[in-house]
């Protein structure tokens, strides 16, 4: 589990995604819904990436809350929180990074 942290921050800190993150952001992104013109996360989007990531990928969970897309953030911390204690370690660990500008991600991922 260490080394995996260990990889997952060498991959954040050369700004290169693994081929795990741009498969998972491609699941989200083909199950986003869109309503009233705007692109959304729903239950299908939980789903799908719920069902495709297990406890090795909560790393590359973890880098996912710092994705541009707020769709992107928004399913892989309700994902997170389906991991229980080793989800919730990730999204509070994500919470202390932020600064006081992020309010949106912060309510956010209080929320979940």
């Amino acid at each position: 589990m260490k080394a995996a942290a260990v990889l997952c921050l060498v991959g954040l800190a050369t700004g290169q995604t693994s081929p795990r993150y741009e498969e998972l952001k491609r699941v989200i992104d083909r199950n986003t819904g869109f309503a009233h013109m705007t692109r959304g996360m729903n239950m299908y989007t939980l789903y799908a990436l719920r069902s495709c990531v297990t406890e090795k990928d909560l790393p590359v969970l973890g880098q996912l809350l710092t994705d541009r897309d707020r769709v992107t953030r928004m399913s892989a911390a309700n994902v997170l929180a389906d991991f229980g204690a080793d989800g919730r370690k990730a999204i509070e660990k994500r919470l202390r990074e932020l600064t006081r500008k992020d309010v949106d991600d912060r309510l956010m991922l209080s929320d979940v």
